[in-house]
């Protein structure tokens, strides 16, 4: 039958989602905080423009730390040198660690866009389903008061099917 192959749709509540949310950018408020070297208020603007807005770039990560001359520098002498030195060989785990944080960074950005795509998705059906339900109980109520208003006040003469 139709009603058997219909499936039953899940209504996920608002307030989930809200924390979901706000969990998943607090987290990254705190990531970014720590390895960025932001503000607490810096890091959590850039999470909040970031994944639920258009980035606006007046913060990104690891612009300040490591630039692209480094790299070149610090692999030209380690290739060069069989004998680097120790700081070249820091600068080249720092390198290494900066692609680690961009390759998470990026992660981090990939799974909350869609989280919070997903999150918009689900809060706006349960409105809907919200709104549908307040739609329907009004319908009642009203079809509710005027059969009792037609019941004890209104005579049949003065009732029009077309005004309703």
């Amino acid at each position: 039958s139709l009603g058997a192959l219909q499936r039953k749709k899940i209504i996920v509540p608002s307030t989930a989602c809200l924390w979901v949310i706000i969990s998943y950018i607090i987290t990254g408020t705190i990531m970014f905080a720590n390895w960025e070297k932001w503000s607490f208020l810096n890091s959590f603007y850039f999470c909040m423009t970031s994944l639920c807005k258009i980035g606006f770039g007046d913060f990104v990560p690891g612009a300040s730390l490591i630039t692209a001359a480094d790299i070149d520098a610090a692999s030209l002498k380690i290739k060069e040198d069989a004998s680097a030195d120790p700081e070249d060989l820091f600068n080249m785990q720092l390198i290494t660690d900066q692609n680690s944080k961009l390759a998470i960074n990026f992660f981090y950005m990939l799974i909350g866009m869609g989280l919070v795509s997903m999150c918009y998705n689900l809060m706006r059906e349960a409105v809907r389903m919200k709104i549908k339900e307040i739609k329907e109980d009004t319908k009642l109520c009203l079809e509710d008061t005027r059969a009792r208003f037609m019941g004890c006040c209104g005579t049949r003469e003065y009732y029009d099917e077309d005004y309703y």
